[in-house]
């Protein structure tokens, strides 16, 4: 999956644009980058970033390094080694390494629907983070007791009395969730006391832009996989290396 997704254009045409997979948080529209063309059997092309959103899909093509970064020659393009693919918060990988470094506590949770959990006990209250395939929750409790913890270690995102919850999603978050859940451990470790910004919900767990809706011309409240013709659980293709499950989930081809 690409947190960061990049509309690029390979004819400097912005009303042409192509989504492709982009693992660095430092991409930013107008920027000449090298895309990895696995639609092409792996050609790489020099494409400009036209914008960037948060949408967590995965796609086919990814970008694989800045123009800069590359060398150009008459046999083609030589990437950098090693190639800069990945950089900054664009993985839960990003943020799990700093929450480990910042003394918070890794567990297994009792759902599957989680890839992992941390907690934390400061002064005065409990602090426990779900991470999901598109996602972050956020467990609040008072004292120093953390309900939410099973006697073998796993953490329970199950209603716990007086728990403030909040659930983002990743996928249209405006901001990005990485850098956001950061701040939150490091003011929570900090005991700041006030968290509120923090549990205002960020996203939207429907990955649809409004151009793919208007794209196939489906109402918000419609389901775009029947609407699409999908049937028995099967993928439908939507291009750019997207498909697209029973409801509205996306799903691997």
């Amino acid at each position: 999956m690409s947190y960061i997704v990049a509309f690029v254009s390979y004819r400097d045409k912005d009303d042409e644009v192509y989504a492709v997979n982009c693992w660095r948080a430092d991409v930013k529209p107008g920027d000449f980058v090298v895309v990895r063309q696995e639609t092409k059997g792996g050609f790489l092309k020099r494409a400009k970033v036209v914008r960037t959103e948060f949408l967590n899909w995965k796609c086919q093509n990814y970008i694989e390094c800045l123009v800069a970064e590359a060398t150009f020659g008459p046999f083609g393009i030589t990437l950098p080694v090693p190639t800069p693919t990945v950089f900054g918060p664009c993985r839960p990988s990003y943020a799990w390494d700093h929450l480990k470094a910042a003394g918070w506590s890794r567990h297994l949770t009792v759902s599957r629907h989680f890839k992992g959990g941390f907690s934390y006990t400061n002064k005065t209250e409990v602090a426990n983070i779900f991470f999901r395939s598109n996602g972050i929750d956020i467990q609040l409790m008072e004292g120093a007791v953390n309900h939410a913890l099973r006697e073998d270690g796993r953490l329970s995102f199950a209603f716990v009395p007086s728990a403030r919850v909040v659930r983002h999603s990743l996928s249209h978050s405006e901001i990005n969730l990485f850098d956001w859940i950061i701040e939150f451990a490091d003011a929570f470790r900090a005991n700041e006391g006030s968290y509120d910004r923090f549990l205002v919900p960020r996203g939207n767990p429907n990955k649809l832009t409004a151009e793919l809706r208007e794209k196939f011309r489906v109402d918000r409240s419609e389901n775009l996989y029947e609407a699409l013709g999908g049937y028995a659980g099967e993928p439908v293709y939507l291009g750019d290396g997207l498909y697209l499950g029973p409801g509205d989930r996306w799903m691997d081809g």
